[in-house]
């Protein structure tokens, strides 16, 4: 799964998101028509393309897991309500060493 390890799964993210500031960077300062096949920014427009894809996948993939992880929380949460019974929340995720000292 994508946030077995979250260090992993962060270090990835950021490195998607820096990817995809240096792509729009390039794009932002490169005449459209250097960018054609045969011309001289072509190869570096395709690199910069692609790695805007991946950034945009992978960042999606992030949002739906998020989305899944938070409506799973929040059945946890009224449900531990409902019963009082407590911890239930956390115990499938295995992340018991929640730290907030140790987020970035």
């Amino acid at each position: 799964m994508m946030f077995d390890d979250l260090t992993t799964t962060q270090a990835e993210l950021i490195g998607h998101v820096r990817a995809a500031c240096q792509a729009i960077k390039f794009l932002r300062n490169v005449e459209p028509l250097e960018c054609l096949p045969s011309k001289e920014h072509y190869e570096e427009w395709s690199r910069h393309m692609n790695a805007l894809n991946t950034a945009r996948t992978r960042l999606g993939m992030a949002a739906e897991y998020l989305h899944s992880d938070l409506n799973s929380f929040n059945d946890a949460v009224i449900s531990a309500k409902k019963s009082g019974e407590e911890r239930g929340i956390i115990i499938d995720y295995g992340d018991d060493a929640y730290d907030p000292d140790q987020l970035e």
